[in-house]
């Protein structure tokens, strides 16, 4: 049995970053990332990823208990809240629309139902001991703009990971202080 090891904790914040599909992906959280990976900007506590799997059970008749457990489906999501309020972090939370202008206003049109785009993110942490990348991604969640006294305003989102059409894996993580069993 592996003895508990301090140095595996980990502990802080790290940036989001956002692409179109497509983008070449990074290779390392010290690489240099292509020019169209985008920094999505501040949260109001962090960036948190899950994943949830189901499982059913298989029954016979002749058995009190399954047979099999096997899962069914898996939910993978990258959710965070941005605290900068601008027309293209409402694009992003909206997957997709037209940034324009009207005087000296930013206007914003979101797009139809049923034409999303779908993005790329990844996060990378500020020690750039670890990384995610999500390959390709739709915001599925409420979209709350909760302006209040006393309190940021921000964009809630939260991104489910899809197949890309590579079939890629949806995600993959990178982690310098992980134990390898």
């Amino acid at each position: 049995m592996a003895e508990p090891n301090a140095a595996a904790a980990q502990v802080g914040p790290g940036l989001i970053y956002w692409a179109p599909l497509g983008t070449a992906e990074p290779t390392s959280p010290t690489g240099t990332l292509d020019a169209a990976w985008a920094k999505v900007g501040f949260t109001e506590t962090g960036s948190q990823f899950v994943i949830n799997k189901t499982y059913t059970d298989l029954n016979v008749a002749e058995q009190l208990d399954p047979i099999k457990v096997v899962c069914t489906a898996r939910t993978i999501m990258a959710e965070f809240a941005l605290v900068e309020m601008t027309a293209t972090n409402l694009l992003r939370v909206l997957n997709g629309g037209t940034i324009g202008a009207s005087g000296s206003y930013t206007t914003f049109t979101p797009q139809v139902t049923g034409t999303e785009t779908r993005a790329m993110l990844l996060w990378i942490s500020d020690d750039l001991q670890e990384m995610w990348l999500f390959r390709q991604v739709v915001q599925v969640g409420t979209l709350t703009r909760q302006n209040r006294k006393g309190a940021l305003a921000t964009y809630t989102a939260q991104f489910r990971a899809e197949i890309p059409s590579s079939g890629a894996a949806p995600f993959e993580t990178w982690d310098l202080t992980a134990v390898r069993a």
